[in-house]
């Protein structure tokens, strides 16, 4: 399972929720607005907050959509460039949560790739060339042509990934590294680390996904009942003043 696999309820979720959200602020709440006005009562700060909301859309819908699309396109365009691309790559490394995870899963591939290279005997050079950029972060593809690099200069493996990646690759990772080349068994240690990994990125987006479904239950459980809150209380303010009425 991977990160994609592990936000897309959650996602879903969101988005079904927003639509009801928007629907209601739109096209429900304004017509119950109309009634309320006719009564004179004093509406709750929800559904002030809420007609205060659907106002500001209303006047200002086309400035909204055009936000919107240009800022996808900007984004967009950005990320078709090498630099952009770069960027952004290297801010999601620096996520708390996504960010370890992306950094296993490079991590996963690049030992995987290099470790069947090795065994069908690709020049280790080569290999370390094609491993680097399938990486999947450009970010991390460039530290790794560093270490394609210190090799063609004659260094360990070991020591150029420890020295380009020392912040990328983890510590025990990096020994596993040095003892397989030490050993002349660097493809099974390639092979061990990869399978490690893999299994470390399940349980990381396992226990992601276990939280994130909980926290996005309470916070579309809150924004539901806001949202009843807004529509039902001056309803019930209402039915009060006519009783006294």
């Amino acid at each position: 399972m991977g990160i994609t696999q592990a936000i897309r309820y959650p996602s879903i979720v969101v988005g079904i929720t927003m639509l009801v959200g928007v629907f209601a602020v739109t096209y429900i709440l304004p017509r119950f607005s109309t009634l309320f006005s006719s009564t004179r009562i004093t509406l709750p700060l929800p559904t002030r907050i809420l007609l205060g909301i659907d106002q500001f859309i209303n006047d200002n819908w086309m400035g909204i959509i055009f936000f919107i699309l240009f800022f996808v396109f900007v984004f967009w365009r950005a990320l078709k460039t090498k630099a952009g691309l770069f960027q952004w790559h290297r801010f999601v490394l620096s996520l708390p949560i996504f960010g370890p995870i992306a950094k296993k899963m490079a991590i996963s591939r690049f030992c995987h790739v290099l470790d069947t290279l090795d065994r069908t005997g690709v020049p280790i050079l080569e290999a370390l060339e094609i491993a680097g950029k399938t990486a999947g972060n450009t970010f991390i593809e460039k530290r790794l042509s560093r270490v394609h690099s210190d090799v063609q200069m004659g260094r360990k493996v070991a020591l150029s990934i420890s020295t380009h990646t020392n912040d990328i690759f983890p510590p025990h990772v990096l020994k596993m590294i040095q003892v397989g080349e030490d050993a002349g068994a660097m493809d099974d240690m390639l092979g061990e680390i990869g399978n490690m990994t893999d299994a470390e990125v399940q349980d990381r987006v396992l226990k992601l996904t276990a939280t994130l479904e909980p926290l996005i239950t309470v916070v579309m459980g809150v924004f539901i009942l806001v949202l009843a809150l807004a529509i039902f209380l001056p309803i019930w303010d209402m039915y009060e003043a006519l009783s006294k009425g």
